[in-house]
């Protein structure tokens, strides 16, 4: 949904700026542990990125396994080609 384009863009633009001021290099992967639910946003390529709302009861570590897998995967079509 765009809400939660919105939020994946904005987690990742807030990373990205934590990681510059504490010259942490390149921001991989964020996670966001609630009450209520998850939300995971990986890093694709040149600011793409790939996010999953999920429920409070997944296993975060097999959701963000299968980020991986389909990032390393399908990445490259999910990449914007410059013009």
């Amino acid at each position: 949904s765009a809400d939660l384009a919105t939020i994946v863009s904005g987690i990742g633009s807030l990373t990205v700026g934590a990681a510059k001021l504490m010259d942490g290099g390149g921001v991989k992967q964020t996670m966001v542990a609630m009450d209520e639910g998850s939300v995971f946003v990986m890093s694709i390529s040149d600011g793409s990125l790939l996010g999953v709302h999920a429920t409070p009861d997944c296993d975060m570590s097999v959701v963000a396994y299968h980020m991986a897998l389909f990032v390393g995967r399908a990445g490259h079509v999910l990449t914007p080609e410059l013009r």
